[in-house]
């Protein structure tokens, strides 16, 4: 048996637009007009305009379309371009939420 290893970075530096911005960009795009820029991924549009892919990329919009999570971080790329740790804003609503739940237990 072979195992191949592939560290942290390797679809970044073959060029796959799998960053998290990549992610949050394709799901702006499913809920908006076609993009006709070179910022967007064309390869990506294409999947997106199949007719064979039409039930899931319908799909896709439906569940994100009132996502909290989705809402949340695409507000944060709003306001600063350049933010993508999910991680760690991710435990940071979750240790504010955990704060609020101990304050309404103690009422």
């Amino acid at each position: 048996m072979n195992i191949v290893l592939i560290g942290n970075g390797f679809d970044l530096a073959h060029g796959l637009p799998t960053a998290y911005t990549d992610f949050l960009t394709f799901l702006k795009r499913i809920n908006t007009p076609p993009i006709k820029s070179a910022d967007f991924n064309q390869d990506l549009e294409a999947l997106i305009n199949d007719p064979a892919n039409l039930d899931i990329v319908e799909k896709m919009r439906k569940l994100f379309l009132n996502n909290v999570w989705y809402n949340y971080f695409r507000e944060k790329t709003i306001t600063n371009s350049n933010w993508c740790d999910f991680e760690t804003e991710i435990e940071y609503v979750v240790r504010q939420l955990e704060t609020v739940k101990k304050i309404f237990r103690r009422r």
